[in-house]
């Protein structure tokens, strides 16, 4: 809570909720009083008129058993077990696609995907001083069953022994948080927990794709999910779990810069080189976005330690902020850089720089250059912040589009082709 006098006052008030009014069927209200130990003052002077405070209820967006509870449960797991890296987590953000049913066909629809730009100051309001995520664990994820066999894998701790942040949730695989959701398939799993809602999907004719309800199948999404669309702020939460890198190479040997780089952070460590995700989750709702938007993006390089492979020992690119264009005259770039523990050895990291441009509009420089089997990864907070006075004129350098070094070479797309090809739904695939 910011003071109204002194906007640069502020309060932290954590209320625990009784079990009871966490699970109940009705929003919870509140009312906050700023109280002064003044004695000498009276009235409003002593006492402030209340925060009225506002507590949604999931009740009409969740069902009434957790997808979590069904789907990493007895013969109806999606992932395995031992791929859960922590139950109920809470986070926020905008929806990167609208929702997708890949793998669509007559008689089948896959898992709803769609992706989900964190919103870190949400993170850090709901985890700064709680630790519920000490003890999570991201276990590593085999490929195929014989990998599995074959290898032993690394295990992480989730926040890497610091205070959770966006970066917490992210992997060098994606720079947004994937999220999923399970299909119910009545042919597999027989009658559908109540309260779920029926797949009305249709055909291009308008009828209905599921004629035979052999084949019907129910999410566990309210009744107009899909009345979310890109861009959309979201709350969601759900069961966090790892997934693998999907190294399925057609030929056994990487042939693209994606495949290099899963390769490479798979060498780095064992079973990580995929990423995380809600799978399923639970519960999402709409809600009002922040005033002031702090984009995330990742940067990520990886280096073998013989050298091999196309993927070169440094990067150099730019980032921006959302909206990318600065929204007023005056309007400064400010960023943050999380250099991820988990994921850096910043021994072998030889060069390290991270600077704003002052082109227009101003954009995020970052180089990094690694010797031999060197890895780093951060997570990079972008924000705009208006100014005292209009940002100065760029200088006529700018005039030409900056070369990055003499031999640019394209930053690898997080895209794994032979595993695309088999699966087009996975959710680096399309992703530009």
């Amino acid at each position: 809570m910011l003071s109204r006098s002194d906007p640069f006052a502020f309060s932290r008030v954590l209320v625990v909720l009784p079990d009871a009014k966490r699970a109940g069927p009705s929003d919870v209200h509140l009312a906050v009083r700023d109280l002064s130990l003044d004695s000498r003052r009276s009235g409003k002077a002593k006492e402030s008129d209340p925060l009225q405070i506002t507590l949604r209820s999931f009740v009409s967006v969740r069902c009434r058993t957790k997808p979590s509870y069904y789907f990493f449960s007895g013969d109806n797991q999606k992932h395995p077990a031992e791929a859960l890296v922590a139950s109920d987590v809470i986070v926020a953000g905008w929806i990167v696609h609208s929702l997708d049913r890949g793998g669509n066909d007559d008689q089948s629809t896959e898992d709803v995907h769609f992706g989900l730009w964190l919103d870190p100051d949400f993170i850090v309001r709901n985890y700064a001083f709680v630790h519920v995520l000490d003890g999570a664990i991201i276990p590593g994820r085999p490929f195929n069953e014989w990998d599995h066999i074959i290898h032993d894998y690394v295990h992480i701790p989730l926040t890497g022994g610091g205070p959770v942040t966006a970066g917490t949730f992210l992997m060098p695989g994606l720079e947004d948080l994937n999220i999923e959701q399970n299909a119910w398939h009545v042919s597999r799993r027989g009658t559908p927990p109540a309260g779920w809602a029926r797949d009305l999907s249709t055909n291009l004719d308008g009828t209905p794709k599921f004629r035979d309800d052999r084949y019907a199948q129910v999410l566990a999404l309210p009744p107009d999910d899909w009345a979310f669309h890109e861009g959309d702020y979201v709350e969601i939460t759900g069961a966090l779990i790892e997934d693998s890198g999907h190294l399925h190479f057609a030929s056994g040997q990487p042939v693209t810069a994606a495949e290099w780089t899963h390769q490479c952070w798979d060498q780095v460590s064992k079973g990580n080189a995929g990423w995380l995700e809600l799978h399923p989750f639970d519960a999402m709702q709409k809600a009002r976005p922040p005033l002031l938007r702090k984009h995330l993006q990742v940067v990520q390089l990886c280096r073998f330690k013989d050298g091999s492979g196309p993927l070169g020992s440094e990067i150099n690119t730019y980032l921006s902020a959302t909206p990318e264009k600065p929204p007023t005259p005056s309007s400064v770039l400010r960023f943050e850089e999380l250099v991820d523990p988990r994921f850096s050895d910043m021994t072998k990291v030889t060069d390290h720089t991270v600077e704003v441009s002052p082109c227009d509009p101003p954009r995020l420089h970052v180089h990094a250059k690694l010797a031999l089997g060197g890895h780093f990864m951060a997570t990079y907070k972008l924000w705009w912040e208006d100014g005292d006075q209009p940002r100065p004129a760029p200088p006529a350098s700018c005039s030409s589009p900056p070369v990055p070094n003499p031999n640019p070479k394209p930053k690898p797309k997080l895209t794994d082709e032979a595993a695309c090809k088999n699966k087009p739904s996975l959710p680096q695939c399309n992703r530009n």
